[in-house]
């Protein structure tokens, strides 16, 4: 389920912009380019453009979700309604206990 939250929500993180484009043969490309394809006539390419400012570009909302992930694996708190019924994670261990191992995703 995280996983699926953390993959929709970096869909809003800015990404580089793409600039393709076509060339005849024989004639030189423009610097920095990916070759897509090309036959007897042209040759067609892509390069990236830099970034440009995306209204919808929110990497924050990641950010957020993970952290919030994190902070969950170190004290979380079991509610039933408003009553805290248990509390769970790293931090509620006794500084004698063992811990084995703390994940946040699974390999």
């Amino acid at each position: 389920m995280r996983s699926v939250l953390l993959f929709g929500m970096g869909g809003f993180a800015q990404r580089p912009r793409l600039v393709s484009g076509t060339t005849p043969v024989g004639e030189a490309l423009p610097a920095g380019v990916e070759i897509l394809g090309q036959d007897a006539e042209l040759v067609t390419w892509q390069r990236q453009a830099g970034f440009s400012r995306d209204p919808y570009a929110h990497p924050e909302w990641a950010a957020y979700v993970w952290s919030g992930a994190r902070a969950a694996l170190l004290d979380m708190k079991y509610r039933q309604g408003k009553e805290v019924i248990g509390y769970a994670g790293a931090c509620t261990r006794s500084p004698t206990a063992s811990c084995t191992s703390a994940r946040t995703a699974s390999p």
